[in-house]
């Protein structure tokens, strides 16, 4: 399996990419257009993409603008796509999320959720890794109620323990 995530908040995006790394390769990115230039070159080198998770705030390109154009091909349209974002702008968004993408994911991520949106695109996901009961542990945290500094502190102690 190999994962492409494009988040703009570091703290979410390394989140992802330890939790993903797990079922496979993953390659993480902080703004849309990046994404879509990994994405591309995935392509030419004929080792697409199998997951794609796309924050929908981001500079340079949104996620919105990143899923549009890989929809536009039939071929890239049948790679599962996750749109993953604050709770607020999926109330304000649904319909146009669930045009764009397979489905969604909230932040703060649930401890389960990514297990349970993963197991339904990817089949060795459905299968728990052996280091999935610690790794759940770091998603009991609201980061998003925190100040930055103890975000960083928080995320930071929980990656060197799970590695």
């Amino acid at each position: 399996m190999k994962a492409l995530i494009a988040e703009d908040d570091f703290i979410s995006r390394q989140v992802m990419e330890r939790f993903i790394v797990r079922y496979g390769k993953c390659v993480a990115t902080d703004n849309g257009r990046v994404a879509l230039d990994a994405f591309s070159k995935a392509l030419d080198d004929g080792e697409p993409y199998d997951l794609i998770c796309l924050d929908i705030m981001m500079p340079e390109m949104n996620g919105f603008e990143v899923a549009k154009k890989l929809r536009k091909d039939d071929v890239l349209s049948q790679i599962p796509l996750i749109i993953v974002t604050g709770s607020t702008l999926i109330d304000k968004h649904e319909k146009k999320i669930r045009k764009a993408a397979d489905d969604f994911l909230r932040k703060p991520l649930s401890k389960g959720a990514l297990f349970k949106t993963l197991a339904k695109f990817l089949p060795q996901a459905a299968v728990v890794p052996k280091s999935a009961p610690e790794a759940v542990g770091m998603f009991e945290y609201d980061l998003t109620r925190m100040s930055d500094e103890e975000r960083l502190l928080k995320v930071g102690r929980l990656l060197r323990r799970y590695r």
